[in-house]
Formats: C-alpha cells, sequence, structure tokens
C-alpha cells in the first residue's frame, strides 16, 4: 500500500501538550529541562521499570549537532481481518548530526480520540525486515494512551544514516469504529539524548467535518421568454402584377410580294415584205386563247414559294404561243 505523511489536527497538537505538561509535573522538573536530565525516564509513569538502552549517556562521545530526525508515515487503508483491524505506520530516522550513535532507541505511542484504547483491546507490533513480526510489550501512560514498554527498536547510526521500523496497530472493529482518529507519535532517546520525539501523526484519519451548505444562491425568477412577435398580418405580395401581356406580336414576315407584272415584249415588227408590197401588220403579244388567266392571276397572288417559277413559266409559254402564230402567218404571206 502507499504510505501516506502524517498530518496532525489541532485537537491532537493541544493533546501532545497535555502529556508534556503531565509529564514535567511526573518528574518535578519545571521550565522544560526534564528532557535534558539523566534521570528522567522516556517512558512515564512507569516508575522507573522501562528503561531504554539509547538513554545512557556515552562516556567521551562525539559532540552532535542536533538530534536524530523522527518521520512518520502511514498505509492509506487499514487491513480487515474478520473482526478485526490492523492499521501500519512506518517510523523514518535520520542521522544527520554529524557524528555516529551506539544506541538509538524509539518507542511508539498510540492514542485515539475518544479514548476507546487500552492495552486490553489493542495490540502494537514490530514488522521486522525479515517478514517476522515481534509482539511489543506495552503499558498506559500517564493520560489515557498506550506506550511501547521496551527497548527492542534500537540500534547503532551512523552519521547520515536513514533507517525504517514498521509497526501496526491492531484492534477490534467495534472499537475502531468508536474512535474518530487514532494516532502515532515516537518518542526516543540516543547516547543520553532523551529528547527525540516525532510529530503527531494520523493511523485513522478523523472524518471531515460536515459542512453546512452554502446558502444557495436563488437562481433569477423564471422569465418567459419574450413573447415572440406575433407576424405582421400576412400582406399580400407588392402591386399585383399588371394584367396580362400577351407577348409582342411575332414579327410578321414579309407578306410575299407577287414579281411586278409580266410585260409583253414590244410589239414584234415584222421585216416589210419583199416582193408584195403590202404594209407590214402588227401583232399584239396578247395571251394565248389557250392559257386560263385565272390561273395567271392566282399563281401572282399565292403566297407559295413556287408561284413566281409557275408565273414565269407561263410567261414563256405565251410568248412561245405568240412566236409560233406570228411564225406561221409570215410564212403564209411569203407563199
Amino acid at each position: 500500500m502507499t504510505a501516506r505523511r502524517f498530518a496532525p489536527s489541532i485537537a491532537s497538537v493541544k493533546k501532545a501538550t497535555a502529556v508534556a505538561a503531565i509529564m514535567l509535573a511526573a518528574t518535578g522538573v519545571a521550565g522544560g529541562t526534564a528532557w535534558a536530565d539523566d534521570n528522567t525516564p522516556v517512558v512515564p509513569c512507569a516508575d522507573g521499570s522501562v528503561h531504554l538502552p539509547g538513554e545512557n549517556a556515552v562516556e567521551n562521545a562525539p559532540a552532535h549537532n542536533g538530534h536524530v530526525a523522527i518521520d512518520l508515515m502511514r498505509d492509506m487503508y487499514p487491513v480487515v481481518n474478520g473482526d478485526t483491524v490492523t492499521y501500519r505506520g512506518y517510523i523514518w530516522l535520520t542521522n544527520n548530526t554529524g557524528a555516529a550513535y551506539q544506541h538509538v532507541t524509539v518507542v511508539p505511542v498510540i492514542s485515539a480520540h475518544p479514548n476507546v484504547l487500552n492495552t486490553g483491546n489493542t495490540t502494537l507490533r514490530w514488522e521486522r525486515d525479515d517478514n517476522s513480526t515481534v509482539e511489543l510489550p506495552t503499558r498506559m501512560g500517564c493520560d489515557p494512551s498506550i506506550w511501547g514498554a521496551s527497548g527492542a527498536l534500537d540500534q547503532p547510526m551512523a552519521n547520515g544514516q536513514i533507517s525504517r521500523y514498521v509497526v501496526t496497530v491492531t484492534t477490534s472493529k467495534e472499537v475502531a469504529a468508536q474512535a474518530d482518529e487514532i494516532l502515532l507519535n515516537v518518542r526516543g532517546a540516543a547516547d543520553g539524548d532523551r529528547s527525540l520525539e516525532s510529530p503527531l501523526g494520523w493511523l485513522k484519519v478523523p472524518p471531515a467535518p460536515p459542512v453546512s451548505p452554502s446558502p444557495s444562491v436563488s437562481t433569477s425568477p423564471w422569465t418567459s421568454p419574450s413573447p415572440s412577435a406575433s407576424p405582421s398580418s400576412w400582406t399580400s405580395p407588392s402591386a399585383s402584377p399588371s394584367s396580362w401581356t400577351s407577348p409582342s406580336a411575332s414579327p410578321s414576315q414579309t407578306p410575299w410580294t407577287s414579281p411586278s407584272p409580266w410585260v409583253s415584249p414590244s410589239s414584234w415588227v415584222s421585216p416589210s415584205s419583199g416582193s408584195s408590197g403590202t404594209g407590214t401588220k402588227v401583232l399584239s403579244a396578247s395571251l394565248p386563247t389557250n392559257v386560263n388567266t385565272e390561273q395567271v392571276a392566282a399563281a401572282g397572288n399565292s403566297s407559295d414559294k413556287s408561284a413566281p417559277l409557275a408565273a414565269g413559266a407561263l410567261a414563256l409559254t405565251a410568248a412561245g404561243g405568240v412566236f409560233f402564230l406570228n411564225t406561221r402567218r409570215r410564212s403564209r404571206g411569203t407563199k
């Protein structure tokens, strides 16, 4: 599971302050100097029965600049197994003091809000790197909290070294349901320095406080859509088209014009007779008697394109007839 860094609540910080005050009162030391006193036990209210290896000062120990830092992390979710719930926490130790330590010892401290945890319903275990599990002895502190009561979590640390412990807290589902939050805190000592302490962190995260809904912003009253503009009374299209005008008369074809009336050739003058001495008789170029004049007129008034040809043919026929008559008369006169 993913480990998460702890973030203490305001109530937890107040509780830690109260615990510190109780510990100072229990040791009879005021002004916060109890942490520097070599005779002050790390585990309070134990009547000196719990002594950690790191509480012993080291003769001719190198000077240290600061203290061993302790950080906490946790799994995001607990493990539920039957009727029990197990919370897992990670204790990280970092030595950046500039010198090594022979003994760095830490003890976990478990508390809850409300105070429903005790040594009878809660178990503290150490998960070692070889996957083995060691149950740690516990005792109640001066306030309703559970303290580790052994020096099992002890090791030497070189300068610059980082180490980790994994601990688990197991309780019943019923008890876990009664606790709004379960907290982990770590105390410790390093070669006589008994001031090691981690920040408070959550194993069980408290529920988010109920948030009263912000006054709902009343939406503007529903506004009916603007009345749709009623369509103006139907307007007939602009000026009705003018009365129907018949298409302009198609250009009339030029009426067929009959050719100018046929003009009979000038009267043919027969040559003067040689021996008879009789006068010349002029023949008029009249139409032959067998030609129908109505046919000629009809041919002239017809709009058929073949009419000019017919008229010409009739004219030639008439001329031929006149020529024929004159020829015969001449031949008779000469006999």
